[in-house]
């Protein structure tokens, strides 16, 4: 890494590096008599890696991350999927895919999910869905909405996964999608994530709170909610608002 990083950003110009696996794997041990190492030491040569990387100038990426690989990377791709909840054999493409009621139930629900990481390190490090789980390729169009919420509320960077082919079919949403959310982390995306709330007993309708004073509520019914403020917002919709 040494001898081959300084290099390889000299010929290529890289300003962000990505680095698989790292961030996903458990802590090894090993019994190697020639090279023994205990899980403490792994994570700190792990760490060394990637600040390495860092020190190149580049910003840091990893798969999935932890809590103690945050003072070391700036976004991990894939903690805001929740892997125990995942569809055997959905491979990274463009192949659109049918979700299972575990996935939504999980995934994508409002009565399951809780941003805990979020409203620990909000502000440290950026966050993204898997890449092979993005919602573009959601053969139900519904989820995509769904899914923008949940990205809205936990303050994560959007990802997609596209071809020239794949953008005319779809390039429209994904562009409204895409701007929408943007625009959005362009307003909270430094922000700590200081408050989030169910505003109904059924969590149908949820609140998240950043520290710019921003704040968004995701409307998860299948019918019109009207806030206190008598602004009213569209089934599967969100507004943002000052609080």
């Amino acid at each position: 890494m040494r001898r081959h990083l300084p290099r390889l950003k000299k010929e290529a110009d890289y300003d962000a590096l990505f680095y698989d696996v790292a961030g996903t794997m458990p802590l090894e041990e090993c019994y190697d008599e020639h090279h023994t190492m205990t899980r403490r030491e792994d994570l700190k040569w792990r760490r060394k890696f990637l600040g390495f990387m860092a020190e190149q100038g580049c910003l840091v990426g990893t798969e999935n991350g932890m809590a103690f690989y945050v003072p070391v990377a700036d976004y991990f791709e894939g903690i805001g999927s929740i892997s125990k909840a995942l569809i055997e054999g959905v491979r990274v493409g463009v192949t659109p895919f049918e979700t299972t009621p575990r996935y939504e139930a999980v995934n994508l629900g409002e009565n399951y999910r809780i941003p805990l990481f979020q409203l620990v390190f909000h502000d440290a490090v950026y966050c993204t869905f898997r890449w092979n789980f993005t919602p573009d390729r959601y053969a139900n169009k519904e989820m995509w909405k769904k899914h923008d919420l949940f990205v809205m509320m936990c303050g994560y960077m959007p990802i997609f996964v596209e071809t020239d082919e794949t953008l005319a079919e779809r390039g429209q949403q994904l562009r409204k999608s895409a701007i929408a959310v943007t625009q959005w982390h362009e307003k909270i995306g430094m922000d700590e994530l200081v408050d989030h709330r169910a505003l109904t007993k059924d969590r149908k309708v949820q609140e998240s709170r950043f520290s710019s004073g921003w704040a968004v509520v995701a409307n998860f019914q299948d019918r019109e909610y009207k806030l206190d403020s008598g602004e009213r917002i569209p089934p599967m919709g969100c507004v943002t608002r000052k609080w």
